[in-house]
């Protein structure tokens, strides 16, 4: 073990479990993420400690800060200050190997060096003690200063422990700015080629979480390209080696895969937004057709993207309302031609929601921008003033979808309508009102087509 002068100021809360913590033990510090990100310069998100002290005696000793049982398998609480939560574990160890960390078994220890092997990490298995900074090795305080990535010991042994680990290498390199000064980051590349059915039966939650962190990160297409070569990707995206088309078409300069990579490095970090920007274009292998003049098309690919991106998102167990704006996004990212008219702009909020169109438009502009320049903003410009126009009018008098109308099923059952005649009653009233405008949605000017 090796140790540091080191002088942190810790936040006020953070500073009292510190004190409290070690009236009772000064085998208790500052831990993993919170240390690693000060010491590379970003703002702690969280603040995590370790300690000898018994589980069930950190919960009599935070008693009175709402401790909850996070992992009793683990001996990790969480206890709340001033809204806030923080996590305390007990010394621990891994016991065995495991192909998911939830099913990792553990026994309990009072070595801080114990603990700090079991981590992934050489810049995670830092801790503080509120004066010094501790770790097993200089190496560890090296990859800081040099900003390297390094696992603790045989890497092969930190990835069969938990295979999930090659996500977080590929998400700590984007997301730390540590993948400018590595030299070789595809030394792993054998064992993941050599153990991609282990790495197969992760749980799709723990790899779609790290592939979000990742998506979101400030350098995202670093982190899909070292996804890509390590063959990780095509685990969220199955035919992404399909990408590699060579689009043959005069406005495009590049193939498949690299303009969706554009198009999502012109994204801003919106989940649905970059999502979208991924899925966009993976119909297009499928629906690729050359004319008599060698120009390729890709004819109704955005509906074929649709139901694909529609099967990749269920797949990774991401929530219906996710699901929903990204395959509304992908479907729709095509209408952006310079004859669209209030009622087509009126359909298309319909299906879109008016409440995702800002997210629609900046899709579009990506897309223009992940093609070959000159870039050609202009029907697109025109799009946004038509929108404006529209959501005016929605404020006053909502147009956009059927239940908006002014007249409803029980009107028209008044009227003499009876079943089927109902709904479609009503969807040829909603063209009407899509077609001119929402000063037809009041129910006298309805009733003269009824």
């Amino acid at each position: 073990m090796v140790t540091r002068e080191y002088k942190i100021n810790l936040p006020k809360d953070v500073e009292f479990i510190l004190k409290t913590l070690h009236q009772h033990s000064k085998s208790s510090y500052l831990v993993g993420g919170c240390i690693r990100d000060i010491l590379l310069g970003f703002e702690p998100k969280d603040w995590d400690f370790c300690t000898d002290i018994e589980y069930s005696k950190l919960l009599d000793i935070f008693k009175d800060y709402s401790p909850k049982e996070i992992g009793a398998h683990f001996g990790i609480i969480q206890i709340k200050i001033n809204d806030e939560h923080y996590e305390i574990a007990k010394f621990r160890k891994d016991i065995g190997l495991s192909e998911d960390r939830r099913q990792q078994k553990i026994e309990f220890t009072s070595s801080l060096e114990d603990d700090l092997k079991r981590r992934d990490f050489k810049i995670n298995a830092i801790c503080y003690d509120g004066e010094k900074l501790i770790t097993l090795s200089e190496e560890h305080f090296d990859d800081i200063e040099n900003r390297e990535l390094n696992f603790i010991g045989d890497f092969r042994e930190r990835l069969i422990e938990d295979p999930l680990r090659i996500f977080r290498f590929v998400r700590f390199l984007v997301t730390k700015n540590l993948h400018e000064s590595m030299d070789d980051i595809f030394y792993c590349k054998p064992w993941v080629n050599e153990n991609i059915d282990i790495i197969k039966r992760l749980s799709k939650e723990r790899i779609r979480d790290e592939f979000v962190k990742i998506l979101l990160s400030d350098s995202p297409t670093v982190g899909l390209r070292e996804l890509n070569n390590y063959g990780l990707l095509e685990l969220i995206v199955p035919n992404i080696k399909d990408m590699e088309l060579d689009q043959k078409n005069p406005h495009h300069n590049s193939n498949v895969k690299q303009h969706i990579f554009r198009v999502i490095r012109a994204c801003e970090p919106i989940l649905e937004l970059r999502l979208s920007a991924l899925l966009h274009d993976i119909g297009k292998p499928s629906c690729f057709t050359i004319d008599e003049n060698g120009v390729g098309h890709f004819y109704g690919h955005e509906k074929v993207s649709e139901e694909m991106a529609r099967e990749i998102l269920t797949n990774l167990k991401f929530d219906n309302k996710t699901i929903d704006i990204v395959c509304k996004l992908v479907g729709n990212h095509m209408n952006k031609s310079h004859r669209q008219t209030p009622k087509a702009m009126r359909k298309l909020v319909n299906r879109v929601g008016i409440e995702n169109m800002q997210l629609l438009f900046s899709l579009m502009e990506a897309d223009i921008i992940g093609s070959k320049p000159p870039y050609r903003f202009k029907d697109l410009d025109n799009m946004k003033i038509l929108f404006h126009e529209i959501s005016k009018e929605q404020e006053d008098n909502p147009c956009l979808k059927v239940t908006d109308l002014a007249i409803n099923g029980y009107d028209l059952m008044k009227l003499g309508y009876k079943g089927k005649e109902i709904g479609d009653k009503l969807r040829e009233l909603h063209e009407i009102v899509l077609e001119h405008g929402s000063k037809y949605n009041n129910f006298e000017e309805l009733l003269k087509y009824c």
